[in-house]
């Protein structure tokens, strides 16, 4: 009973108060299942994706899966470069880890010093999922600058205030044709009309609209010809972009790379999601194996019982 209880997101002593047992007794069954959920040190997939996510205390913890099959491949108490070189040098022989082809990262530039020493054959692909949320996290900022300007009791501000998820949209994905009611506004006008008069507002921030949205959705469709095109044609664009722009030059090759694939980070990214739930739930870890079982046991036992049964 406690074990089906750990399979879903309830906290040791919620457990123990419905089972009528002790937190220690829940604690005890958790350290049962530490080897029972151990994950396979005997081979490497072909395609490994690399993060980190905040775990007991303030540390930065270092994680990896498999980028096919999304199953845990690693999970490191720290992310240093020496611990993780030291995990795969020793758990892993030079012919399983040649046999890795892939890994994507973010830019985080300390996995890169290492993953051609660890990894020889490891193509470096850039993580579209962080390459798109840059560019909107760029445009969105340069929203925000402009808002400032204006009284927030102007039509104006609440045009770039209450209505900024319009301006993330893509552009072709706004509606144009058929008005709806506005709030805040008073009127009734299309989401192509509110978003145009937005960007109107400010040539600079009309031009980081536009180059930014066609940055991403070139990411989006992973089209290197488009990207390419919006990169030679940056002009007066507001300085927040500017800089992620710098960002997509000098990681480029990265980019390329993950044109010519259909990887991303954004499953890691769903599972990190579903760690920090875990770690909520229980209001923070401070025991780290306790922690990394708990883990275990919501992507092991967890993701076997929801496997389909083949007929």
């Amino acid at each position: 009973m406690i074990i089906l209880r750990l399979l879903k997101d309830r906290s040791i002593i919620d457990i123990a108060d419905e089972l009528n047992v002790s937190p220690v007794a829940v604690n005890r069954v958790i350290d049962s299942l530490a080897s029972q959920t151990k994950i396979s040190l005997t081979t490497l997939p072909v395609t490994l994706c690399f993060d980190e996510f905040r775990s007991t205390g303030h540390q930065m913890s270092f994680i990896t899966i498999d980028g096919d099959s999304h199953r845990l491949v690693t999970v490191l108490p720290d992310r240093f470069n020496r611990n993780i070189k030291k995990h795969f040098m020793t758990h892993y022989s030079l012919k399983e880890r040649q046999q890795v082809q892939r890994i994507v990262i973010d830019f985080n530039a300390q996995y890169q010093s290492i993953i051609h020493e660890v990894f020889p054959n490891a193509k470096i692909i850039a993580d579209n999922f962080h390459l798109v949320q840059m560019g909107l996290r760029s445009l969105n900022q340069t929203r925000v600058q402009l808002m400032h300007h204006f009284d927030p009791k102007t039509r104006e501000y609440r045009i770039l205030k209450y209505h900024w998820r319009l301006f993330l949209k893509s552009y072709s994905d706004l509606e144009k044709r058929k008005p709806q009611w506005f709030p805040h506004l008073k009127s009734w006008v299309t989401q192509e009309q509110l978003v145009l008069e937005g960007v109107e507002l400010d040539p600079i921030f009309q031009q980081t609209y536009f180059t930014a949205h066609a940055l991403v959705d070139a990411l989006r469709t992973r089209n290197y010809q488009d990207f390419s095109k919006a990169l030679s044609r940056i002009n007066k664009v507001s300085s927040q972009l500017e800089t992620t722009v710098k960002t997509y030059r000098k990681y480029l090759p990265l980019i390329e790379n993950m044109m010519t694939s259909t990887y991303s980070n954004g499953p890691l990214e769903g599972i990190n999601r579903k760690i920090k739930q875990i770690k909520r739930t229980a209001y923070g870890y401070r025991n780290w194996s306790r922690f990394y079982t708990r883990i275990r046991i919501e992507f092991t036992i967890q993701n076997n019982k929801r496997k389909p049964i083949r007929k």
